[in-house]
C-alpha cells in the first residue's frame, strides 16, 4: 500500500524517510516554503534556493519541486557588509540556483543572516550564523574488506563472489583538541578502468567518476576530546592495478546545523522494509517576519571549506599486501571503445590524472 505524507528537505543532499512528526496531506492543506541556502569560502557551497515542499509517495524518489519566485536575496555580514544573491541568465529548469553577484570574505569568526524577500513582499531571514574553525588537517587511512558481489556469465546468470576491497577513512585532526567541532564530510572519487582489444586504434582507458562516494549524507557531531577521529569515506576494488583519485571535502558548522544535516541523514538510511521510519518536516533557523506564524522548513549554513585529496596507486597497494592474495580484475573485451563496457565513464582524462 502506498503512503503519501509530506517531504521537504534540502534539495541538494538527498531524499528519503526518518522518525518524528508526520503530517498527512488533506485536499485543503497548503505547501510549505523550503529554504536550502549556504555561504562558505568554496564557491560551489555558495547558493540559495528557494521551493515549495512536495507531497511523497513511498517509492518514488523523483519528485518535482515548485520553485518560488524571489524579488530579493541576499546575505548581511555583521559588520554591515551585504552580498547580493542573482538568478542564472538565461533561466534554467528546475529550481533557481541564487548565487553570489559580488565578490566576499568569509573568515572562522565571521557572522552571517540570510535575507530573502518573496514575491508577494514577506521578508523570509535566517539567525545569525557564526563560521567556525576548520579541521587542523586531514589524512586518508585504507582497509581491506571482503564484499560479495555478483558476476555475469556468458548465459546469463550471475555467480557469487567474494572480492576484495580498500576501504577509506579520513583521519581529522581538530583545529582545538579542547573545543567541540562541528563537520559535513564529502567525498568523491575518480576510477581508472583499462579494457582491451585487439584494434590498434582502440581508447581502451576510461574514468569513472562517483560524485558521492560515501552515497549518504555524512555529518559529524565531535564531543570526542581527543583530538583526532575518522570519517568512513567508502571503498574501492582492490584488484584493480590503476589509479584512483580520492578527495576529501569538510565543511565546518555549527552544532544546531549539524543536527540539522544529522536528522537527514537518518532519513537517507532506510532499507526499504515497512518499518522504515516515515519521512518528516525539518524546520531549522529560519522565519517569515511578516508573518510570524508561517513554519519556514530548511536551513542557512556558514560553511569553512578545507579538503584533501591524494591519487592511490593500486599497483603498489597491490604490492604491499601480496600476502592477502588478492583476485585481478582482468580488463573487459572491447571493440574499440572502453565505454562499450562502461557506457557512464568518460575518455577523456580528468584533471587530476593530467596533473598526475
Amino acid at each position: 500500500m502506498k503512503r503519501l505524507v509530506w517531504i521537504s528537505i534540502v534539495t541538494g543532499m538527498g531524499l528519503t524517510s526518518c522518525i518524528d512528526e508526520v503530517n498527512l496531506r488533506t485536499e485543503g492543506e497548503e505547501t510549505r516554503i523550503v529554504v536550502d541556502a549556504w555561504i562558505s569560502n568554496d564557491p560551489e557551497m555558495s547558493y540559495v534556493k528557494v521551493y515549495e515542499s512536495s507531497p511523497f509517495v513511498s517509492a518514488d524518489f523523483h519528485i518535482p519541486f515548485e520553485d518560488v519566485p524571489l524579488s530579493g536575496v541576499w546575505v548581511e555580514k555583521q559588520d554591515g557588509f551585504a552580498t547580493s544573491f542573482r538568478a542564472p541568465y538565461p533561466e534554467q529548469p528546475g529550481v533557481t540556483v541564487y548565487k553570489p553577484f559580488e565578490e566576499y570574505d568569509i573568515e572562522p569568526g565571521d557572522r552571517f543572516r540570510l535575507n530573502v524577500i518573496l514575491a508577494n513582499g514577506n521578508h523570509i531571514q535566517s539567525d545569525w550564523q557564526q563560521v567556525y574553525q576548520p579541521a587542523r588537517s586531514i589524512e586518508f587511512d585504507y582497509e581491506m574488506s571482503f564484499q560479495t558481489v555478483f558476476i555475469p556469465t556468458w548465459n546469463g546468470e550471475p555467480f557469487a563472489q567474494q572480492r576484495e576491497f580498500y576501504d577509506f577513512k579520513a583521519r581529522v585532526e581538530k583545529a582545538n583538541s579542547q573545543a567541540d567541532h562541528n563537520y559535513y564530510v564529502k567525498a568523491m572519487g575518480i576510477e581508472q578502468i583499462y579494457t582491451s582489444s585487439m584494434s590498434e586504434f582502440c581508447t581502451c582507458t576510461c574514468y569513472m567518476t562517483y560524485p558521492n562516494l560515501n552515497y549518504s549524507l555524512t555529518a559529524v557531531n565531535s564531543t570526542s576530546p581527543a583530538s583526532t577521529y575518522t570519517v568512513p569515506m567508502g571503498s574501492m576494488t582492490a584488484g584493480r592495478n590503476t589509479r584512483f583519485y580520492l578527495k576529501a571535502d569538510i565543511y565546518s558548522v555549527s552544532d544546531q546545523a549539524a543536527g540539522y544535516l544529522s536528522s537527514i541523514g537518518v532519513q537517507q538510511t532506510n532499507t526499504g522494509s515497512i518499518f522504515d521510519p516515515m519521512p518528516f518536516k525539518i524546520s531549522g533557523n529560519l522565519k517569515n517576519l511578516d508573518n510570524p506564524d508561517e513554519e519556514i522548513l530548511g536551513q542557512f549554513f556558514t560553511a569553512y571549506h578545507t579538503y584533501h585529496d591524494e591519487m592511490i596507486n593500486r599497483a603498489s597497494l597491490f604490492l604491499e599486501n601480496r600476502d592477502k592474495n588478492i583476485k585481478i580484475v582482468y580488463p573487459e573485451a572491447v571493440t574499440g571503445s572502453c565505454q562499450e563496457a562502461y557506457p557512464d565513464a568518460d575518455i577523456v582524462a580528468p584533471i587530476p590524472f593530467r596533473m598526475h
